[in-house]
């Protein structure tokens, strides 16, 4: 029996249309890329999400589902104000545009966040070379993901990043709100890159300087950062304690 060719093409139609239909409404068809971060598939941790597979496009959210690293906690380490951006749709790629002036190969981006969640959990992870915000590695040790001594090893890759801030916030040059501009807060400012003279063209003596780092450093053009890495001090704490001296009322 010879069968008609528009009834075959009719055919295939209904066969082609009527297997997508069934497999949408089984919810096997699937028409965009899902954010299913892959597994270890051996090891300790075989089942678990492998934030080696974090990706651009993830948004905070997504890492909270899969890692359970809070969106607050992440928006916080990474420096994202949820006042004036959604830290719940914030996507990872984003942080590059932040972050772009960094210089010096130094980067802030989706592997920074890869190598954060890493240290968080507690989860083997392959680039450890990746650059952090400073204030990540602080979350780190105070949430007691990390110890004094791999906080100290951690220095030599943290960046700090609070001189940065995403637009329209107080420091985007594009806001209408005035902001009073204090000579000694945009020059004065202690951060990774600042020298030992630095800090004594900002006003701080020899023996305040002895009294936070206990002792004056030889080298006048030593980064602060490098020398609390060599002596085994925490950064975070010194420049704290440096910042506050600037800061100190003049006596009368």
């Amino acid at each position: 029996m010879k069968i008609d060719s528009k009834i075959i093409a009719i055919a295939l139609v209904i066969l082609i249309f009527g297997g997508i239909v069934t497999a949408d409404v089984l919810g096997f068809w699937i028409t965009e890329s899902l954010k299913i971060p892959a597994k270890y598939t051996s090891g300790e941790f075989e089942g678990t999400y492998n934030p080696d597979d974090i990706r651009g496009s993830y948004s905070f959210a997504d890492i909270e589902k899969y890692f359970d690293v809070s969106v607050e906690t992440l928006a916080d380490a990474f420096g994202i104000d949820k006042a004036t951006a959604d830290i719940n749709s914030f996507q990872l790629k984003s942080l590059e545009e932040i972050y772009v002036d960094l210089g010096d190969d130094q980067e802030i981006g989706t592997g920074s966040v890869r190598y954060f969640v890493a240290l968080y959990t507690g989860l083997p992870y392959t680039d450890e070379s990746d650059n952090i915000p400073l204030r990540a590695l602080e979350i780190l040790f105070e949430e007691g993901k990390i110890d004094s001594e791999q906080r100290d090893k951690l220095m030599v890759i943290a960046i700090d990043t609070s001189l940065y801030s995403l637009p329209g916030t107080e420091n985007d040059a594009s806001t209408d709100t005035p902001v009073e501009i204090v000579e000694h807060e945009t020059e004065q400012i202690i951060n990774g890159n600042t020298i030992i003279n630095d800090l004594f063209s900002y006003g701080i003596t020899e023996s305040q300087l002895t009294e936070v780092l206990g002792e004056v450093p030889t080298s006048k053009n030593m980064k602060i950062r490098d020398y609390c890495t060599e002596k085994g001090l925490s950064f975070s704490e010194v420049k704290t304690k440096l910042t506050e001296l600037l800061f100190e009322p003049s006596s009368p």
